[in-house]
């Protein structure tokens, strides 16, 4: 009942426009469109809801869910909270991108399954940088539009650790990673997806710095945020050096 309840609400919210007929067809078959992917599940006793890509199938791809994210926090941020607790369960060791390097370090999934299953990444490589970034930022943005400050403390820890990764991902001292650095832009040229201290990923880290910041200082770990402050001015440094670029 709640779920439909709340979905005539967020029904209202987008009708309440002054835009065309034409527009206001094209926004329904959005909404449609989003609603025959959605899964809203129980799993061991928790909510579990997760969105398919589109004819890809693969579960809650984080990318294209922070692409989505301003539609969950306008309208129905709980989506995403969900979303943010099933994500942490697909954390991987740093080691498996950064060897010996990212020892004690934890970076995040692509995605969480495909079809019928969300049991695992299905995509066949890693994004690490970029999608860890992206759960940070979409975290910290949760917490600070609804002022629910739960799933910050549930998974400091663990945001601790991906900032740690994110970190040990630059090798040259610049702030921005060279290491894990494949991106989400799969449709491009090998150089444009895979190109090492990518202006793209210097400003989701820069993001990610801030975000994390302050995640951090919430949790009382000052030491940690400070890292980060001076990670963050560090890439600030760099992108107004060479961003032109």
């Amino acid at each position: 009942t709640a779920v439909f309840d709340n979905a005539r609400v967020v029904d209202r919210i987008v009708a309440d426009n002054n835009c065309s007929a034409g527009t206001n067809h094209l926004l329904s078959m959005s909404l449609h469109s989003w609603l025959v992917n959605t899964w809203w599940v129980t799993r061991d006793g928790a909510d579990v809801y997760t969105v398919w890509e589109g004819n890809c199938h693969f579960h809650s791809t984080v990318d294209v869910e922070y692409t989505q994210s301003p539609f969950y926090l306008a309208v129905w941020p709980e989506l995403l909270r969900y979303e943010l607790d099933f994500w942490t369960g697909f954390a991987k060791d740093g080691t498996v991108v950064l060897g010996d390097a990212g020892k004690d370090t934890r970076f995040l999934s692509h995605d969480t399954g495909a079809f019928a299953l969300a049991s695992g990444q299905a995509y066949h490589h890693e994004m690490p940088v970029e999608e860890t970034t992206n759960f940070i930022i979409l975290l910290y943005a949760y917490w600070r539009r609804t002022g629910d400050a739960a799933p910050v403390k549930a998974h400091t820890a663990l945001v601790r650790q991906f900032l740690a990764f994110i970190h040990a991902c630059d090798t040259t001292g610049t702030g921005v990673p060279d290491k894990g650095v494949a991106n989400t832009v799969d449709d491009a040229s090998p150089a444009i997806q895979f190109g090492r201290d990518q202006m793209y990923l210097a400003v989701k880290t820069l993001a990610a710095c801030v975000a994390g910041a302050e995640i951090l200082r919430k949790g009382k770990d000052e030491a940690g945020a400070k890292l980060c402050d001076r990670r963050a001015a560090v890439i600030r440094k760099y992108i107004a050096r060479t961003g032109w670029k």
